[in-house]
């Protein structure tokens, strides 16, 4: 099949096992991999954890259940609009079912037995289109759950920011904020993770000034360039982000520890002799504060504030 380079993952929610069985007879052999979900909680909980390239949901287009699961999985950060939803009928759609899927967010209604070949040839279709979505963010400077800049871009801002404070000398800072599941919550953490991630980069960009730089590293880890901030102002960044991260209500995803660490240059030294160095120090030396701050006990510690300075501090949301 030309149209994918991978093998596509494909999620199926239903309650019916032999159409189950009746699509992975047709997919399995073109390279694609069914994984099977029940209706309801099942569905939910298995989306954020194989992340597939594309989902098929069982449904009679008057069935509210598999048309709120649409909705339920459309609106998770980790799918956004990016992975196709398609909707499976066992008998031909009305104009007002296939209008109901499309609102709740499905990209196009199949109807079961379908053509095996022009079946294959549309979800290898869609399948690529997706892979090249996922392509191009990962070459891009931006996270795609978030619109704050992905590591790459990061990086990126913290070398033209880097190379404006060396030219004014002036001050420049690096504050990282990471969560970690609380000793008491649940497990299964990614889950969590991506519940939180879009409460958490509001807070942030509540916080945030206009001239920083905000970055998406890893789950729920976070950076910010402050231009023009110091070793306190820095400091007084990374309290301010544990107060309104502590603000945030506890959901079903359970309890959290909030963990800060920071970098501050004072006095830009000079340009040094490989480009980049400094910039890319700057952003490491805030990962090991943070780094730091995980595995020490949850209490504020500083370090010398000289060139380079961090803070550790923890807050257990709740």
């Amino acid at each position: 099949m030309p149209l994918i380079s991978r093998f596509p993952l494909v999620l199926f929610v239903t309650g019916t096992p032999w159409l189950a069985r009746s699509f992975e007879s047709v997919l399995a052999p073109e390279g694609f991999q069914l994984v099977h979900a029940c209706p309801g909680d099942e569905a939910e909980q298995l989306f954020p954890c194989i992340r597939p390239d594309l989902v098929l949901i069982e449904s009679d287009l008057a069935d509210d259940e598999a048309l709120d699961t649409c909705r339920l999985l459309r609106s998770d950060p980790a799918l956004g609009r990016r992975t196709p939803i398609l909707l499976v009928c066992t008998r031909e759609p009305t104009r007002a079912g296939r209008l109901a899927a499309l609102r709740s967010g499905a990209w196009d209604v199949l109807t079961f037995p379908a053509d095996p070949e022009e079946l294959v040839l549309k979800l290898g279709l869609l399948a690529g289109v997706r892979a090249e979505v996922d392509r191009v963010e990962e070459q891009g400077m931006l996270d795609a759950w978030t619109g704050f800049y992905n590591a790459r871009g990061l990086v990126k801002r913290a070398q033209e920011l880097t190379a404006e404070s060396q030219r004014y000398r002036n001050p420049l800072a690096c504050v990282a904020v990471g969560l970690s599941p609380a000793a008491d919550a649940p497990r299964d953490p990614g889950e969590r993770v991506q519940r939180w991630v879009p409460p958490v980069a509001l807070a942030i960009r509540r916080v945030a000034r206009e001239s920083d730089a905000i970055g998406r590293l890893r789950d729920a880890e976070f950076a910010i360039l402050a231009p023009c901030t110091g070793w306190f102002g820095a400091r007084r960044l990374a309290e301010r982000l544990v107060e309104e991260l502590g603000a945030l209500p506890a959901d079903g995803a359970g309890r959290f520890q909030v963990h800060t660490g920071c970098h501050a240059v004072e006095d830009a030294p000079e340009p040094p002799a490989q480009p980049g160095t400094q910039s890319v120090h700057l952003v490491v030396q805030a990962m090991q504060s943070l780094r730091k701050a995980q595995m020490d006990s949850p209490l504020l510690a500083t370090l010398e504030p000289v060139h380079a300075a961090g803070v550790v501090r923890a807050l257990v949301l709740g």
